[in-house]
């Protein structure tokens, strides 16, 4: 299937069968309902330790100095506005979340995380937890892609063994990026090189949930799996890929102009986001189902006459 066919079968799937988009639209209501997460102690903390970073600098230029303090306020103003219950929706991975992407308004209740670690411990557990949700959406969506029926058995040791092969891969791949960006900020030249391999690197580890989802790969086999349908793929690959981002960005933008104009239109916008997301969700599942049976076709032995 080309990408637009890939596209169309993926939202015929969602719209046909809309309970595989129930992860997404229980975790929308409950961001909705639930007090928010905010750590605006935290970033007001961490901005006046800039600010006085910036202010210790001598040789930096009172119009560098503005600019740096008016960036900073930005910051703060978005780290403050962040809902860390949001971090339960890993939508790199697939899962569409379109509440978790609203800032904290002035007039909603929070629960406030005021200490780092709290922060850190709050941070973690909703990562983690986030991932487990992630399974939950992809076992399904993914056992339909292959028109396979799971039992509640088969169903519930799946969703399991995905989540802990997601911690691990997820870790591991977090982790890396976070070093190579902190190393490559501090050596120059070196650096910029370690910070494009490194994007390198996240790009031919996409797939990896669909791996773990669809195939049912180990950790290191569907990061492997990943890299073999980029390599044989990059340029179709990278069209679906951005295709998906900027319909994902694009409606996003439409979905919270209707909530804007409209609230109490709420729960049709969010029941509308989750299905268009599970069925961009079911494209990148189609597309890279294809692509691993056509690399197994292409690599096994052909009978010799």
């Amino acid at each position: 299937m080309g990408v637009i066919d890939t596209l169309s079968a993926g939202f015929r799937l969602a719209f046909r069968k809309p309970w595989l988009a129930v992860v997404p639209v229980m975790l929308d209501c409950a961001l909705w309902r639930l007090p928010k997460l905010s750590m605006a102690p935290i970033a007001a903390e961490y901005i006046s330790l800039a600010r006085q970073v910036v202010q210790s600098q001598a040789n930096i230029g009172e119009a560098s100095r503005a600019a740096t303090s008016e960036m900073l306020t930005m910051a703060g103003d978005t780290l403050a506005g962040f809902n860390l219950l949001g971090l339960l929706a890993w939508e790199n991975l697939g899962v569409p979340s379109l509440v978790a992407r609203l800032p904290i308004l002035a007039n909603d209740s929070k629960w406030i995380v005021s200490r780092w670690l709290q922060l850190a411990l709050a941070s973690g557990g909703l990562l983690v937890l986030g991932l487990l949700l992630t399974a939950a959406f992809l076992i399904p969506l993914a056992a339909n892609v292959r028109g396979k029926r799971l039992t509640v058995v088969e169903m519930t040791r799946s969703i399991g063994q995905m989540w802990l092969r997601l911690v691990l891969v997820a870790g591991a791949i977090g982790l890396a990026t976070l070093s190579g960006l902190l190393v490559g900020s501090l050596l120059g030249f070196l650096g910029i090189i370690i910070l494009v391999a490194v994007l390198w690197i996240r790009l031919f580890t996409t797939f990896y949930p669909e791996a773990l989802a669809l195939l049912g790969q180990g950790p290191i086999v569907a990061v492997l799996s990943s890299i073999q349908v980029m390599r044989a793929n990059l340029w179709p690959t990278l069209q679906i890929l951005g295709l998906t981002y900027l319909l994902d960005v694009g409606l996003g933008v439409v979905w919270r102009a209707l909530l804007l104009r409209a609230p109490a239109a709420l729960p049709l916008v969010v029941v509308l986001s989750a299905l268009v997301g599970t069925g961009l969700a079911a494209a990148l599942l189609y597309y890279f189902s294809e692509r691993v049976t056509a690399l197994v076709s292409r690599q096994a032995p052909h009978p010799t006459v």
